[in-house]
């Protein structure tokens, strides 16, 4: 990456990253879709950190050796690191996670980590497709629940202590905070969220077409409307910073993530 790019690259991954506390409950949110994570044209964003995590390898690993070679996957898997890489370390830090649950897991990359993480952490998935290989479910004794979780209820999924809700903000037909303010309910009182969305002020910019600001977004009250599977909206940080103390979840405060 040239030297130039380089500093554009960490100016702007760290100031689109923020951590959030309140009582205990902390949210690392790493707003990683940066104008020079696209310019690299599928450069590994861990691989300009100085190698893959080994962990985040040996995950992806294992869900790309029970799909075909011709799978998706393969090319996915070299840009999900751009959007949640850097939290690896954050989450190499936490302590007493039994309960994970991954909102919107795709193809289980950072479940899987989460079990090689935390042994013994019981894994559920809440996805309304179901991208997750049943070889994969079963080898890692995942639970899986095919839902929306803007409409939905799951009262069966105990509380968790890590809540893994990465590139899914920007898929909400509707307005964010009643599903923010579910999620939270779904989380014991010192649970961590782990939240990544591609920021608007990077070259992804606005999703053409969408709604002029968050506030135009409807709240969920019961529409039967067919579930839209793309980008609805896409954020500011201005404007997350004035969601998230909404349903009570989070008080933010700026944290920079160097790299």
């Amino acid at each position: 990456m040239h030297h130039s790019n380089r500093n554009e690259f960490k100016e702007l991954s760290g100031r689109l990253s923020r951590s959030i506390r309140e009582d205990g409950l902390l949210c690392f949110l790493q707003r990683l879709r940066s104008y020079a994570s696209r310019k690299a044209n599928g450069l590994l964003f861990g691989d300009e950190l100085g190698r893959v995590d080994q962990t985040v390898k040996a995950a992806q690993a294992a869900v790309a050796e029970l799909l075909g070679p011709e799978h998706y996957y393969h090319t996915y898997r070299k840009h999900e690191l751009s959007y949640w890489g850097p939290a690896i370390p954050w989450l190499k830090e936490l302590k007493d996670v039994k309960n994970v649950l991954d909102v919107g897991a795709a193809y289980g990359t950072l479940s899987v980590v989460a079990s090689q993480l935390y042994p013994g952490t019981k894994l559920h998935i809440i996805d309304p497709v179901e991208y997750l290989n049943p070889l994969l479910r079963e080898r890692y004794g995942i639970k899986t629940f095919r839902g929306d979780i803007e409409r939905d209820a799951f009262p069966e999924i105990p509380k968790c202590d890590l809540l893994i809700f990465t590139e899914v903000l920007e898929h909400l037909n509707f307005h964010p905070v009643p599903t923010l303010r579910k999620l939270h309910s779904m989380m014991t009182s010192t649970a961590h969220l782990l939240l990544s969305t591609p920021a608007a002020e990077s070259a992804w910019g606005r999703v053409e077409d969408s709604y002029a600001s968050v506030d135009e977004i409807p709240e969920y009250q019961g529409q039967d409307v067919a579930w839209i599977d793309q980008h609805i909206y896409q954020y500011s940080l201005d404007e997350l910073n004035a969601v998230f103390p909404k349903p009570g979840l989070l008080l933010p405060c700026m944290q920079e993530q160097q790299n």
